[in-house]
């Protein structure tokens, strides 16, 4: 028999994370860019190369294919990044990165659609 004492655990919320769409369509509104569509492929410059940011997200947290996941950006991801990514890997961590105990920049994120 369970002791007196003993509490069922409760649902915790233990991540404090920005909402990725959010960022994203406020960082585009801000600098006047679109991240599915970098170098404007479709918005009339067909001979531009397809630049869409969220496959490179999709590459760097291959986990939030499903709905509803977190992941962090770091500036890790911008290592091995083309100069396109790494520009818009910066406009994140520079706008809403903080530094991790490793002194790494980092953005936690929450993912949903």
């Amino acid at each position: 028999m369970a002791s007196p004492a003993l509490r069922k655990p409760a649902k915790r919320h233990h991540i404090a994370a920005y909402d990725y769409h959010e960022c994203r369509d406020y960082l585009q509104a801000r600098d006047g860019y679109d991240e599915r569509d970098y170098a404007g492929t479709f918005a009339g410059h067909p001979e531009a190369p397809y630049q869409d940011f969220w496959h490179f997200v999709l590459t760097q947290a291959p986990h939030i294919c499903s709905e509803g996941a977190f992941f962090v950006m770091e500036d890790a991801w911008a290592v091995d990044a083309e100069p396109w990514q790494q520009a818009i890997v910066r406009t994140y961590l520079d706008a809403f990165g903080e530094t991790d105990a490793d002194g790494e920049r980092c953005i936690d994120f929450y993912v949903a659609w």
